[in-house]
This record gives structure tokens, sequence and C-alpha cells, in this order.
């Protein structure tokens, strides 16, 4: 049963859920989103391809919706629109021991959920003790974490997130490289009961006009040299 145009003829018999490997993913001849799959059961199985299948997704629109294609070779469940094989639909995939699952759930608590991208990338539920929310890159070199910021649970998805001594809260992290908050053509404002601006290296403040301004006491010192500088500057009343 090789691949080509899908038509209305067929036999209508073949209802339930069967299971397919994806072929291909790229689906150059209509407006994406689907896939060939072949079906190893057949007596063919291992060579002929399907038709075009559209994937079954929780939401779908005009140029939005849930896009998760699956990749080629991988295992998807297939049913068939009124039993005709001629029209597969994917409703979902299925792991294996070929294909295993980014979480396991050794000690019966089902305390992660996730999604994991096929570099690495991960958006981690965290239901265990120390409730959190983590999006996370591959290597897990830059991060955002929401929650508690320990970690709890012998998952591969058990997190540690820094936090700088926090026990909870909102941490963004770059263990590499910069990070950067920004703002172009708008106001940044930054509060807090206490805010503390640390540097183990230089530190820059820059601005067209910089006040500061302190409503209790004041201080401004170095542990070495200092220079203040102005044209004019002016301090006291």
């Amino acid at each position: 049963m090789p691949g080509g145009a899908a038509d209305r003829t067929g036999t209508h018999d073949l209802g339930g859920i069967y299971y397919a490997i994806v072929t291909q993913n790229d689906d150059p001849d209509g407006p994406g989103g689907r896939v060939k799959v072949r079906y190893p059961w057949l007596s063919e199985g291992d060579r002929d391809q399907s038709f075009w299948a559209p994937i079954a997704v929780p939401m779908v629109g005009g140029d939005f919706g849930t896009y998760a294609l699956p990749e080629v070779e991988d295992e998807v469940l297939v049913m068939f629109l009124s039993g005709d094989m001629n029209h597969p639909i994917v409703v979902g995939g299925g792991w294996s021991t070929v294909d295993p699952p980014p979480e396991v759930n050794d000690d019966g608590k089902n305390n992660f959920k996730l999604i994991r991208s096929r570099a690495g990338h991960r958006m981690i539920l965290d239901d265990s003790g120390k409730t959190k929310v983590v999006l996370t890159d591959m290597g897990d070199h830059h991060l955002i974490g929401l929650g508690q910021h320990g970690k709890d649970g012998s998952s591969p998805n058990a997190m540690d997130v820094p936090a700088m001594g926090a026990g909870s809260g909102v941490s963004a992290t770059a263990a590499s490289g910069t990070l950067n908050v920004w703002c172009p053509k708008g106001k940044l404002t930054v509060k807090g009961m206490a805010v503390e601006v640390t540097a183990s290296e230089g530190a820059d403040v820059k601005g067209g006009t910089v006040a500061l301004e302190a409503t209790g006491s004041n201080t401004v010192g170095a542990s070495g040299s200092g220079k203040l500088k102005g044209a004019p500057m002016k301090l006291g009343a």
C-alpha cells in the first residue's frame, strides 16, 4: 500500500487504535503538521507507508495551536476515520524500551510532569515537597525557577535551583554567558523591601541623569581607592 493522495474508497472495517512508525514529517504536499507512517503489523509493513495523516492536538486554529510533530521512526498510535485505512489520524504516541520516557516514577509518587525537547530543553512541573516550576535549557546552564528552590526526590528531573540563598521565590540564572534584562523603549522598575547589587568584578551604573536618594542614612564607601568626579560636582545642601 504505497503512500499517495487520499481518496474516499477502501474498506471501512478498521475500528480501534493501531500502532505505527513515522516515516515522513516534512509534508511538502499540504498545510504542514502531518506525517506518513508505516504499519509493521501488515505483510508489507516494513516497506509501504500510509497517506498523509493529520495529528490530533489539544488546540488547533489558523496559525495558532499546539505544535509537536513526532520524529521519523517514532512509534505513534493511529485511528482510521470511519474505519477507512486511507484516512489515518495520529492520536498520540507510545514509549518503549527503544524510546523510553524522559521521566521515571520509581517511588510511585508521580511528582514530576514535564515537556522535554529532543535537544534536552525542559519545562518541569515539580509537585514534590519542594514544589516549583522550572524552565531550563539543555545542560541546565540557563534557567528560570518559580517556587521552592531546593531539590526533592530521586527523579532525574529533580533540581536545586540557584536562588542566592532564598528558600522560595523567583530565580533567573545564567551559569555561563550573559543575563540581560532589556527594556529599550520603556521604564524598567526594580522594587523590593531590600535591594542588593553585588559584583565580583566591576559594577557600572550609567544614565543621562543618575539620582541616588535615601530616606534614611546613606553610606558611600570603597575598600580600596575611591573617586568622585563631576563637572561641576556639588556635595551638600
